[in-house]
């Protein structure tokens, strides 16, 4: 009988032997019989008999194949409807060049096709050939949706569905000089858009199993999807995109939409709006579309490769840290998980913002009385001058003025209270925070998180330092992490109606929604046209500000409730103000905006 020894060490010492004994007896059986029958495949039983007569007598006996089916013949190409040039003194006689250019960023002397005449003198051989459609990356099958695209599929998005909330859309607005041809935006489109992003040829469906799906969408129609419109003033192009807040879509049909909109009292200011709904992507998605649909001045395209998505999310954040730096961080990171926890679980039940003029309530989720107020281009340099003067960063900049810019107008429509209790006034924004993730395709990985605004501090320098005390905070919690576990744990326990219900209450009990994404800092070309600005809406709940950065300016909008905060246009007028009342508390120079 074989008993095992006492010791923990001989135990693991008698285990190993005889796994050695085990794997070397195994070994030697296989070389045994690779020896006696090396012809055999491993892990395959030999013939039988019977198997190797019949095997013989079908060698022996064959039967006569099937005739085989005529394979397609290859189809002709007619070449007579083709127009041809006179050939290039140094190019052959049998060469010749295409009088006319296809190719979509065909310039004078910039096109890179080597049929065109305007491509360095590149003859293509009078044999026509016919190119390689565009190979789609994504199959035509359905695709499964994930969990926060799963929410924003749904028709009230992320609320309740008896709120009658319209879901989230984006509506990017690129001003241009000149307006681009219907043409051009379509093949844009056909060319750069739809082969990337299977989202733009696809509809949401819903499985036997309760999920959301991705599913292709047969014969879209590009044209159908573009709008063309005529306004009469640089007003009409805003009062256009006004319009189109609160759209009830069609979930029949892809979730997208392309307005051209050309502006007959300015022929030097037309817009392209691009209407997105936001389960097609979040904010860094947009930006990858973006991305893809401009190019830079010798049109390459300005597509966000893993470099340039890694330099805007670390843009603003300092100096690289050093390893004790990054340590300690860790375990800072990891000690306020708890208070993160209790954060994120108390925001849709305890605590909500003051009752001010700005605050919009549940009654006024679902209002269509949404007025879009722009601001003027802001100077980056500025903002940058007094992030570097202050040590902090262009956010915290922005929201000590947004802060500020609240303050004043609270104090312009006298409200009490603001005025009769400071120091308690309680007025938080919410803001997108973005998880990292592939660039291949668009996502929904994103969540809210919840900071304080400094409302109630009286100067300029008081309200920065606040704004970077509660940033700082936020950077050094896993607030992000908790809330987006937290989020999708409710998901999928309580099921939509009550994790909706909770989101719904977060927005209850929180003023302002604040998005900021760092743009691009060359200079835009969509089909050729330079881009002036870019004016990136949405239209939300609550008071909401959006805000991108692009070449020198920081360009950004206010969208409210118009029943709630009257004389809007006071808010933009205060926020160059505050940004003023830095520069000059700051000790910098130079103008608050810039003209584009």
């Amino acid at each position: 009988m074989f008993l095992l020894p006492d010791s923990p060490e001989l135990r693991l010492v008698c285990a190993i032997a005889l796994l050695v004994a085990f794997t070397s007896a195994a070994y030697a059986r296989l070389k045994a019989k690779l020896a006696t029958h090396p012809g055999a495949p491993r892990g395959i039983a030999r013939r039988t008999s019977k198997e190797t007569l019949n095997f013989s007598l079908k060698n022996q006996y064959r039967f006569p194949r099937p005739p085989r089916s005529p394979q397609p013949s290859i189809p002709s190409v007619d070449a007579e409807d083709i127009e041809l040039a006179p050939p290039h003194a140094s190019a052959q006689v049998t060469k010749g060049a295409l009088t006319r250019c296809y190719a979509f960023d065909c310039k004078a002397g910039r096109c890179y096709s080597p049929s065109c005449v305007n491509g360095g003198g590149h003859l293509a051989y009078k044999a026509v050939t016919v190119e390689k459609p565009h190979e789609q990356r994504h199959p035509k099958r359905e695709r499964k949706m994930s969990i926060f695209s799963q929410i924003l599929a749904h028709p009230s998005g992320a609320f309740p569905t008896k709120s009658k909330i319209s879901p989230t859309t984006v509506q990017t607005v690129l001003y241009l000089a000149t307006l681009p041809s219907f043409r051009d935006i379509s093949r844009l489109i056909s060319d750069r858009i739809l082969p990337k992003y299977h989202r733009f040829s696809a509809i949401p469906i819903e499985s036997t199993d309760g999920s959301m799906s991705w599913q292709p969408y047969a014969n879209i129609s590009v044209e159908s999807h573009i709008k063309q419109v005529e306004v009469q003033s640089d007003a009409g192009i805003t009062d256009y995109v006004q319009s189109l807040f609160g759209r009830e879509w069609d979930m029949k049909q892809p979730l997208w939409f392309c307005h051209m909109i050309r502006n007959l009292g300015n022929p030097k200011r037309h817009a392209v709006v691009f209407e997105i709904h936001h389960v097609i992507g979040d904010g860094v998605s947009q930006l990858m579309i973006l991305s893809d649909l401009v190019c830079d001045e010798n049109g390459v395209p300005l597509t966000v490769d893993e470099k340039k998505f890694k330099k805007m999310m670390a843009a603003g954040g300092g100096k690289q840290k050093t390893f004790m730096e990054r340590l300690k961080q860790r375990a800072v990171f990891f000690a306020h998980t708890g208070r993160a926890i209790v954060k994120v679980l108390s925001l849709p039940v305890y605590g909500g913002d003051t009752d001010t003029v700005i605050k919009t309530p549940p009654s006024g989720f679902a209002s269509k009385n949404r007025i879009l107020i722009p601001l003027p281009p802001l100077s980056l340099a500025l903002v940058k001058a007094i992030k570097n003067a202050r040590g902090c960063s262009v956010n915290d900049v922005l929201l000590a003025c947004l802060g500020g810019a609240l303050r004043q107008y609270l104090l312009y429509r006298s409200d009490a209270a603001l005025l009769d209790r400071p120091k308690s006034l309680k007025i938080r924004a919410m803001m997108p925070y973005s998880f990292p993730r592939p660039l291949e395709d668009l996502h929904n990985r994103w969540t809210m998180v919840s900071a304080q605004l400094p409302v109630g501090q009286d100067t300029p320098l008081a309200r920065l330092a606040e704004v970077k005390r509660q940033m700082d905070k936020i950077k050094s919690s896993p607030e992000p992490i908790v809330s987006v576990a937290l989020q999708e744990l409710a998901f999928r326990l309580l099921g939509f109606e009550v994790a909706a219900h909770t989101t719904h209450d977060v927005f209850a009990n929180h003023s302002v929604i604040v998005t900021n994404v760092a743009g691009f800092e060359k200079q835009m070309y969509l089909c050729g046209v330079a881009v002036d600005t870019i004016m990136p809406c949405v239209s939300n709940v609550v008071m909401q500000m959006s805000i991108v950065s692009y070449r020198d300016a920081v360009c950004s909008n206010f969208v409210v409730d118009g029943a709630r905060v009257l004389q809007p246009e006071r808010l933009a007028q205060f926020f160059v103000r505050e940004l003023e009342a830095l520069r000059d508390v700051s000790g910098c120079e130079g103008p608050a905006t810039v003209e584009q």
